[in-house]
């Protein structure tokens, strides 16, 4: 049984954790945090042990890691972590600092590291069957991708303090989801944005909502409308568009019951949270990264994949500030 050590006790920590004990081809070894009470709880609660760093990286103690640490600290975690010749599982971004992110990649490269990426939107059912599906060519020739993604609620000003920003922090998702069902680079980038939400948000110098056009390599289009609330619920959509086929991946409702009254129909809201709302997706995340671990590479995020969609949150950064659309180098993954 794989024996795996946790950086990071706080939400998706948790997530990683749930998942680790509930999964009979792993185990959670240890815990680490420099929160030492929330490590403790974290290990109680799902069976691990809350140690220093330099014990969860002492040889022969753990046979993977997982970094779900604040994002401050993935670069320092992966650089200490790539000598030590073992699975990696890092949570996005690598760094909000783009150089440190490309040079922490390199040295990865350098280690023959084998560190994935936690883009856990690929490991959805719904999503991950629109891949297939594109894939084999049912869909014909993909000329159109629509992306919705809102949160249900604005986070409070300490999150938006330290997040990077809206495209770094939540559209990086959409990014590496439009890379990942279109299987292409893109070519370039053109965002619009504004806060229209959350006033804390524009006072601290972020965006609350944002509309972003991608033009592949292939010159289908994408659309991403992106934002940090939705008064329904968490939004979660993607529509795909060939000649041959269209795809539409709905959100996923708390339950599947529909009231007819007078009034009309009413139906459950979706999922009120991303943990609720991805929870397969992060369950099936976990076995995809112990068949990782165990030599099974195939169709895997890299640390190149989290390069090239924080390379396209860089550049819808930059078209948000010039008011131009932005070409970007096109990273394979």
């Amino acid at each position: 049984m794989m024996r795996i050590a946790l950086f990071g006790a706080g939400r998706i920590g948790e997530v990683h954790a749930r998942n680790i004990a509930a999964n009979l081809r792993c185990r959670l070894a240890f815990v680490v945090d420099p929160d030492a009470d929330a490590a403790a709880r974290l290990a109680d609660r799902y069976g691990g042990r809350p140690v220093a760093a330099d014990t969860a990286m002492a040889a022969g103690q753990a046979d993977a890691f997982i970094v779900a640490s604040s994002t401050n600290t993935h670069a320092a975690l992966l650089n200490a972590l790539a000598p030590l010749g073992k699975p990696i599982l890092c949570e996005k971004p690598v760094s909000l600092d783009f150089a440190e992110a490309e040079a922490c990649a390199q040295r990865l490269d350098a280690a023959d590291a084998r560190c994935m990426m936690g883009f856990h939107r690929r490991y959805d059912p719904g999503f991950a069957e629109v891949r297939r599906r594109v894939q084999s060519g049912e869909a014909g020739r993909i000329f159109q991708l629509c992306i919705a993604s809102r949160s249900w609620a604005p986070p409070p000003p300490d999150y938006i303090r330290q997040s990077g920003g809206l495209f770094r922090d939540q559209t990086i998702h959409d990014f590496d989801v439009a890379r990942f069902l279109l299987g292409e680079p893109i070519a370039s980038v053109y965002a619009v944005g504004g806060c229209m939400i959350d006033e804390r948000i524009g006072a601290l110098g972020d965006i609350d909502s944002a509309m972003v056009t991608l033009t592949a390599a292939s010159g289908a289009l994408v659309c991403i409308c992106n934002g940090r609330f939705a008064a329904f619920g968490y939004d979660q959509r993607v529509e795909v568009f060939g000649t041959k086929a269209t795809y539409l991946v709905g959100n996923v409702s708390a339950d599947t019951v529909a009231c007819g009254t007078a009034d009309g129909w009413l139906s459950a809201r979706p999922k009120a949270t991303f943990a609720e709302r991805y929870r397969e997706a992060y369950e099936r995340e976990l076995d995809r990264f112990v068949d990782f671990a165990e030599g099974d590479e195939a169709d895997i995020a890299t640390h190149h994949d989290g390069l090239a969609a924080q390379a396209l949150a860089e550049a819808a950064l930059n078209s948000l500030q010039t008011r131009t659309p932005v070409e970007v180098f096109a990273r394979a993954g």
